[in-house]
């Protein structure tokens, strides 16, 4: 083995390492990915995990959040400094859960690893991250108005989504082109894909979200229902994902499947964390189920509707007409968060997703 493949081995390592602490849902996932790939996920889901950190700490003041949200994406822009980052880091308030604490701690190798990609892909992926960025600090205002976060509608569940998440599947399109060919991969679905997993995660983690004080599901009846069209559209990117791609299909089978099982499990458990939870052992048998169908689209698809029935069995159907957003002009704060966004979706494009329209 040569440096160089020496050097990429440790990365994606030190990577492996945080994700086990920050995200473990995702961290088995990335695993099954391969050489740049893997490397090039890791690192820019770590980037999203360090913008998850400036959202969800305590800050005492929304200026002192907003200040984070800020020198964060000058680091994107800019290479900073050890001391640029230190002081960074300084700021942030006491009390972050270890992992986060650990990722903040190895934030300037992080950003240094980013800085030294290839021009190109860092011009595809950063401004994705800002987009990110720009939404997080978008919705942290709001509660700094109101007092705490309180989405009011499945339309704004969306458009929260749609940043902290949504933007995700595009980071994943832009990484994957260029690693293999694969025009059939299509940009709205990558971001339900995105809208699906988190939509799962607020749902599972709603009390204790609740307990500390963010109100993001205004209607788990409603949630629900949405995330019937966000699963279909996250199934067709799966299987245009060429079959050859194998690690690539696991990532995102596996992420998905896992959503399924979570909606089915917590339809009957109580509001203690740990309950909300997937079993170990149901998730190793579905994780082998997944794994021995991933280069059949068919018996993904048996599996997918049979997961899908379970998991939707006492959700209504809701879906928005194509042509009420055609008569409907975007309002101001649509407007406002579209300007936010940087990546290649157009308008109508991003209002879909925002509306809920399939």
């Amino acid at each position: 083995m040569n440096e160089t493949n020496r050097a990429d081995l440790a990365k994606s390592e030190i990577y492996q390492a945080h994700l086990n602490r920050v995200s473990r849902s995702f961290a088995f996932c990335i695993a099954r990915l391969e050489g740049d790939l893997r490397e090039h996920v890791g690192l820019s889901y770590l980037l999203c995990r360090l913008l998850d950190t400036v959202e969800d700490a305590p800050w005492g003041t929304a200026g002192e959040q907003a200040k984070a949200f800020s020198e964060f994406d000058r680091f994107l822009v800019e290479k900073p400094t050890q001391v640029e980052v230190d002081e960074w880091k300084a700021k942030f308030p006491v009390g972050l859960p270890e992992g986060e604490c650990r990722l903040l701690a190895d934030a300037h190798r992080i950003l240094a690893d980013l800085h030294s990609w290839p021009n190109d892909l860092r011009l595809e992926i950063i401004p994705l991250i800002l987009s990110m960025s720009a939404g997080m600090k978008s919705f942290a205002g709001q509660k700094a108005e109101k007092g705490r976060l309180t989405l009011s509608g499945i339309e704004q569940v969306n458009q929260y989504c749609f940043f902290v998440a949504g933007v995700v599947g595009e980071i994943l399109v832009r990484i994957a082109a260029r690693e293999f060919s694969s025009p059939s991969l299509n940009l709205v679905d990558a971001y339900r894909f995105g809208l699906f997993l988190q939509k799962v995660n607020l749902l599972k983690d709603q009390p204790e979200d609740e307990r500390e004080g963010r109100f993001l599901v205004p209607s788990v009846e409603r949630v629900r229902a949405s995330l019937i069209a966000d699963a279909r559209a996250a199934f067709r990117f799966l299987t245009c994902i060429p079959e050859s791609q194998t690690g690539f299909r696991l990532f995102c089978a596996w992420s998905l499947y896992l959503g399924l099982a979570t909606l089915a499990w917590i339809e009957n458990a109580s509001d203690d964390a740990s309950s909300r939870r997937l079993p170990r052992t149901e998730t190793a048998k579905l994780l082998v189920s997944v794994e021995k169908a991933i280069c059949d689209n068919e018996r993904l698809e048996r599996l997918f509707r049979k997961m899908a029935a379970l998991a939707f069995k006492n959700s209504a159907h809701e879906t928005v007409p194509l042509t009420k957003a055609e008569e409907r002009s975007p309002d101001d704060g649509e407007e406002k968060l579209f300007s936010l966004y940087r990546g290649r979706l157009s308008k109508r494009e991003v209002l879909q997703i925002f509306r809920g329209i399939v």
